[in-house]
């Protein structure tokens, strides 16, 4: 499509780590191969001068981060004057786990939690077959690098790399034209779509965070 676009992550998920994450999935192949990079997730450092990119993205990827601080201030450091990083994660107050799929994310980190939806027979597709013990103890692994902070906790991490960030989640919501939210509020005021972007962003929807380059 004609953009420069490049890649990183802490594990070689495309080389010599794949078998020990996605067995299940096709080995990607191709030259756009050259363009991704391993970063050391303790000593992070992106391999790029400071202001190179026009723009930042990641999915489904602040829910595993440990050093929260760091990667700010990287992600900030990398960007364009006046360019944005767009970060689409899982919040806290969600109905379900997505790695677990236990009922919210914030409880998945108590032990007694996870027996409780173990014994009801509660299984991620990865857990099929599994007995309520193994289950468990698959959870308790995986939960240890699943984390969903605040977002008075994520803006006290921006502060302390000396970044701004913002959250734009019922912003998002209500510039949508497709879906079920513009469906159903298509002739309410504009006052009350409000209302009701801002509850589903704090409590349903997915984090959409921005982080602004320096």
């Amino acid at each position: 499509m004609g953009y420069d676009a490049y890649g990183i992550d802490i594990l070689e998920y495309w080389g010599r780590d794949f078998e020990k994450f996605w067995e299940e999935r096709p080995r990607p192949r191709g030259e756009h191969l050259s363009k991704l990079y391993v970063v050391d997730g303790v000593d992070y450092r992106l391999p790029f001068p400071d202001g190179y990119f026009d723009l930042a993205l990641s999915a489904e990827v602040f829910e595993h981060v440990f050093n929260y601080t760091d990667v700010f201030r990287e992600i900030a450091r990398v960007l364009k004057p006046g360019a944005i990083s767009i970060n689409i994660f899982p919040g806290g107050h969600q109905w379900k786990e997505g790695h677990i799929h236990v009922p919210l994310p914030r409880l998945c980190h108590y032990k007694a939690w996870l027996v409780i939806w173990a014994l009801l027979g509660v299984r991620s597709p990865r857990q099929r077959g599994l007995g309520w013990r193994g289950t468990v103890a698959a959870n308790v692994e995986m939960m240890k690098i699943a984390h969903y902070p605040s977002m008075s906790a994520l803006r006290r991490f921006a502060a302390q790399g000396g970044v701004r960030i913002e959250f734009a989640s019922a912003r998002r919501l209500l510039l949508k034209t497709t879906g079920r939210f513009p469906q159903l509020t298509k002739r309410w005021p504009r006052f009350m779509k409000y209302v009701l972007a801002t509850a589903a962003s704090a409590f349903y929807l997915d984090r959409y965070m921005l982080i602004h380059g320096k």
